[in-house]
């Protein structure tokens, strides 16, 4: 274990720990409060729920520790949100709109919905692309020595991965960012946004 977290290189490491730290401190700050000041005892389904990520906070603040063997919770903390909003809060939201429960765990009524939404998307694809460039490629692609680049690749084969992985999702994230200005735009002109959306 160590060898290997040592042959992926200190800055990518302390990537995934600040990866690890930000969302343990997310789910800290969000989810113990509700399980240690909780204000009754009943052992309702919101309390599976918050004994269920408050375990996940624990075991995310062993990622900081021990960044690569605990990467699965990283891919879990993302799949699970991003099948709850796709699935669930934005079909929601485009047919019928929020509930007060999905309102408040995810995002206000449209257009802030949709306007928030895009700017979360924005932010991923500018991370996803900052990770593919700065961490990814910079580090291991050498253009005047392909058998050294060859070499990077090899050594760093999971990291390498990981930066394909994050351009295919940014090619994925652009599909949202094609349909949410045809809903920000069609109560003032559905013809302009029908416009926008064949030219995206």
């Amino acid at each position: 274990m160590f060898k290997r977290e040592t042959a992926i290189g200190k800055r990518r490491l302390w990537f995934l720990r600040g990866m690890y730290g930000f969302i343990a401190f997310g789910l800290m700050m969000t989810i113990w409060p509700d399980i240690i000041f909780r204000g009754d005892y009943n052992a309702h389904s919101d309390s599976v729920i918050l004994s269920l990520l408050g375990a996940l906070s624990l075991l995310i603040v062993l990622g900081i520790f021990y960044p690569i063997k605990m990467l699965p919770l990283l891919l879990f903390e993302f799949l699970w949100k991003l099948i709850w909003v796709v699935g669930f809060a934005l079909p929601m939201a485009i047919v019928d709109g929020l509930d007060t429960y999905a309102s408040i765990t995810s995002l206000k009524k449209a257009p802030n919905t949709y306007s928030l939404f895009a700017g979360v998307i924005y932010l991923l694809i500018i991370a996803l692309g900052i990770f593919g460039q700065i961490t990814v490629r910079n580090d291991m692609v050498n253009f005047s020595d392909a058998a050294l680049t060859s070499a990077n690749i090899i050594e760093g084969e999971f990291i390498w991965r990981l930066g394909i992985a994050g351009d295919i999702f940014m090619q994925v994230l652009d599909v949202p960012l094609m349909i949410i200005p045809y809903f920000l735009l069609s109560p003032v002109n559905k013809l302009l946004a029908v416009l926008l959306f064949h030219l995206t």
